[in-house]
């Protein structure tokens, strides 16, 4: 799919993905600090410009994210979906044992002999 804001590369945007993966796995992207201005002018209205000029560092510099390991990122992602899905997996399976089998558990030492 192509999207006008991508420059023509295939894709689209994920702002919102990308700020949890920056707060997820922090070691994953690669920020600089810089200020930033955004032009208010009606022919690039929106535009974000970081001046990353070594100047002293005054009250609201920001943090910018200039490269993020996608491949980490995917891969830490899956690997946490799939974490959860195995221990809600199991959490099931063990209810559901102690829905088929309430006399095991009540008796003494679960119905062990």
């Amino acid at each position: 799919m192509g999207f006008r804001c991508t420059q023509g590369h295939t894709g689209f945007l994920v702002h919102d993905a990308s700020t949890l993966a920056f707060l997820f796995y922090p070691e994953t992207v690669r920020l600089t600090r810089g200020r930033v201005k955004v032009s208010t002018s009606e022919d690039v209205q929106g535009r974000t410009h970081l001046d990353m000029r070594h100047l002293p560092k005054t009250p609201g510099g920001s943090f910018v994210a200039l490269d993020v390991d996608a491949d980490a990122v995917l891969t830490a992602m899956v690997q946490d979906l799939m974490a959860a899905f195995n221990e809600s997996s199991q959490q099931t399976n063990i209810s559901e044992f102690v829905l088929k089998n309430p006399a095991k558990l009540a008796s003494p030492g679960g119905g062990a002999k």
